[in-house]
């Protein structure tokens, strides 16, 4: 009986583990194309780009649709020049 118990855990285990690697294939930031029409500012030896992205690029970027739950996604890089 302990036997099966083990089975049962290890194979529930698996399932978790193998459900939860869903795959997820981003596409590239050039690809997407919003970094294009970041505005960017440098000040003091740093640049700081920022961009808020559309509901299209922001589920070709990260594959969620944000919008659908509320959230405007921004893309923010700073840079040390």
């Amino acid at each position: 009986m302990r036997e099966r118990k083990a089975v049962h855990l290890a194979m529930l285990t698996l399932l978790l583990l193998w459900s939860g690697c869903a795959s997820f294939k981003p596409r590239s930031l050039e690809e997407v194309g919003f970094e294009r029409r970041a505005l960017s500012k440098t000040d003091g030896g740093v640049k700081v780009s920022v961009v808020a992205l559309s509901e299209d690029e922001a589920s070709g970027a990260m594959g969620v649709h944000l919008a659908h739950r509320g959230i405007q996604p921004v893309w923010i890089k700073i840079e040390n020049l």
